[in-house]
């Protein structure tokens, strides 16, 4: 199968299959390639273009301009102070929002979680790692 190349204004070059697959270029100049059926694309404020799944899928775009696309069901979303979006499985998992704005998500059971100084939340498992904050105020977590 031969393939095709499109160079964005971005200056990267992109490689794709020459049948079966189309491709978009996004404000920010990047191209995004993607089968030609089952898919469509959206682009954010910020110029960036997102392809996902034409069914199955849906999509929300955050206050800072960003898309992102996730599983229609099962899945939840939240988004951020900071303006990001964060999906993530409707059941098992829990989500944390630090002072920085980020939301975290992570799984309900055996996962813990620490806020830094820096505002930054950070989540690890219960048992087997320990955690320090730097001297910058960010939570590191070991493996013990």
């Amino acid at each position: 199968m031969a393939n095709t190349y499109r160079i964005g204004k971005d200056g990267v070059k992109i490689i794709f299959p020459s049948t079966g697959y189309t491709h978009r270029e996004g404000k920010d100049g990047r191209i995004v390639a993607f089968p030609s059926t089952g898919y469509t694309h959206r682009e954010g404020k910020n110029g960036r273009i997102v392809a996902f799944p034409s069914t199955g899928y849906t999509h929300r775009e955050g206050k800072d301009g960003r898309i992102i696309a996730f599983p229609s069901t099962g899945y939840t979303h939240r988004e951020g102070k900071d303006g990001r979006i964060v999906a993530f499985p409707s059941t098992g998992y829990t989500h944390r929002e630090g002072k920085d704005g980020r939301i975290v998500a992570f799984p309900s059971n055996g996962y813990t979680h620490r806020e830094g100084k820096d505002g930054r939340i950070v989540a690890y498992p219960s048992t087997g790692y320990t955690y320090k904050e730097n001297i910058n105020g960010r939570i590191i977590v070991k493996k013990i």
